[in-house]
């Protein structure tokens, strides 16, 4: 008797698994699912709406962590300069000895190139995105106008940086980029502002049914923009050809 119940026993476990078995062989299909909690960015940019939400993602990256760039970029910049105070968290950027190891340089460095990503991807994208041609063109203005803040705010900290102005790829990220001289970052920049300068519209501005509203980049932001790149390119260079050290790139530049 209990070899029997044993052999019935031992029959129901082969049986079990030879269901188990047939039913995964034949359901690969169902079980390979596609994401539903995303969307990939080929098929995001389709229309206007996803445009406009693309770029506020790209200004959010202006708020995230409390403010611009987690509330640490201005403030490093603030201690840095004559009128800066010490304190433990940036004393480093006051007294000049700063190091790579600072806790403040890596989370600056990844919340510009975060910005920097954010704002390729819309310039990137939109080319392609059916649309108003006009609100086509004001995104693109506003996101260039973003990428050149991002870069102009990358060379005054850091000097010659990696210029990357198309979505990296995974290839992308695991070779890396060079760091690009300081005459081809600020080319970059004031392409790109000169491009937001044309493009992008005035406050308030409206263009029936759109309008251009408030805490967006416009024309005078972009043109002011330009003005202060143009004036460090040259107090930079003014600088460097008095002795300088730490300017001396900006030597490059043309009169």
């Amino acid at each position: 008797m209990k070899i029997q119940s044993f052999l019935k026993i031992k029959k129901s476990n082969w049986v079990f698994f030879f269901i188990v078995f047939f039913a995964l062989n034949a359901c690969d299909d169902v079980l390979e699912e596609e994401p539903r909690d995303q969307i990939l960015t080929e098929d995001f940019f389709q229309n206007e709406a996803d445009a406009l939400l693309a770029l506020t993602a790209a200004y959010a990256r202006l708020k995230s962590g409390n403010g611009y760039y987690g509330e640490r970029f201005l403030s490093a910049v603030f201690t840095a300069s004559e009128q800066g105070t010490s304190s433990n968290l940036f004393n480093d950027f006051r007294t000049g000895t700063i190091t790579s190891s600072d806790q403040n340089i890596d989370l600056i460095w990844r919340s510009i190139y975060f910005g920097i990503r954010d704002a390729n991807n819309v310039i990137a994208n939109m080319p392609n995105t059916t649309m108003n041609e006009a609100l086509k063109a004001r995104i693109l203005g506003e996101a260039r106008f973003l990428r050149a803040l991002h870069y102009f705010n990358l060379v005054r900290c850091f000097g010659e940086v990696p210029l990357r102005t198309t979505p990296a790829t995974q290839e992308d990220v695991n070779q890396g980029l060079p760091a690009s001289s300081i005459v081809d970052i600020y080319s970059l920049i004031i392409s790109d502002l000169l491009f937001a300068a044309e493009n992008c519209w005035g406050r308030l501005e409206t263009r029936n049914p759109y309008t251009n509203n408030l805490g967006r980049a416009t024309k005078a932001s972009a043109q002011a923009l330009l003005a202060k790149v143009y004036l460090r390119i040259a107090s930079c260079k003014r600088t460097a050809m008095t002795g300088v050290e730490g300017n001396a790139p900006y030597l490059d530049f043309p009169d």
